[in-house]
């Protein structure tokens, strides 16, 4: 039976942020998934064997694509502890810095601007709701 190094190759990922061991590999490091350095944002979680993989520095693999430093992004993304008033949507939250410029949004709003909604539909597949098409660019610079 193979063992596992501790990085977390004993974990088989079954659905997002879902992850059960391998009965294959035995592990004494009660392996657990790693958080995102972008949690907050992305929500995703990986084995501590992937870090740095794709050069993320702790990021998933979707944060790297969406805000890496290959893109000309920060990669890792600064939350504000501090409530202040949203340039986009103007009410009082946290916020996160964007990755290409020096202003801060919400979380909710970079999430509507970084990421798309797909569209509902009903069970003649007709369209019922639109989804928002991301932009990806700064609303203030548009970098």
């Amino acid at each position: 039976m193979k063992k596992c190094n501790g990085d977390g190759e004993c974990l088989l990922q079954y659905d997002i942020n879902e992850y059960s061991k391998n009965p294959e590999i035995l592990c004494i490091h009660n392996c657990i998934p790693v958080k995102c350095k972008n949690f907050e944002i992305c929500g995703c979680m990986f084995p501590k064997m992937y870090i740095g993989c794709w050069g993320g520095k702790g990021c998933c693999v979707n944060c790297d694509i969406i805000f890496g430093e290959w893109n000309g992004g920060k990669g890792i993304l600064e939350i504000s502890e501090n409530i202040q008033e949203c340039c986009v949507c103007l009410e009082d939250k946290k916020l996160v810095s964007l990755p290409k410029c020096i202003h801060k949004v919400c979380i909710e709003c970079l999430k509507k601007i970084y990421f798309c909604e797909e569209d509902e539909y009903d069970e003649d597949d007709n369209v019922i709701r639109e989804g928002n098409k991301a932009i990806s660019k700064c609303p203030l610079c548009r970098k």
